[in-house]
């Protein structure tokens, strides 16, 4: 190769399109805003440096950074119907739950779930 010229001898993979700094600048907006998605901060970035930027390429550097995703919680609030119907079949098992006050139900987690995350 000839001097003064460019090449991609000794690099396997394309350079990354966002710098170190917008790499920190992303996940300090994940940090202080954990409701922020990818995408936002994506176009945020995009406003900033003026060259486009994907929400999968957001996505990827949080995770190069530790921070993994935050999933949604997904079910349904518990109707006054639920507490009734939990409460008859508490009572019936002697548990005492028809002491409970609406402070205490909304403490409660109905769930068959394996696994929960708080």
């Amino acid at each position: 190769m000839q001097e003064g010229t460019t090449d991609r001898h000794g690099r396997s993979h394309p350079p990354q399109c966002t710098t170190s700094r917008e790499d920190r600048q992303s996940v300090r907006m994940a940090v202080t805003d954990r409701s922020v998605t990818s995408r936002t901060v994506a176009q945020h970035i995009e406003s900033v440096t003026h060259h486009s930027v994907f929400a999968s390429t957001t996505r990827r550097r949080l995770q190069q950074s530790g921070r993994s995703t935050r999933r949604p919680l997904i079910g349904l609030p518990l109707t006054q119907n639920h507490r009734v119907s939990s409460a008859n079949g508490a009572m019936k098992e002697g548990c005492g739950m028809n002491l409970w006050n609406e402070f205490e139900w909304n403490e409660f987690v109905f769930t068959d779930e394996s696994r929960i995350c708080l």
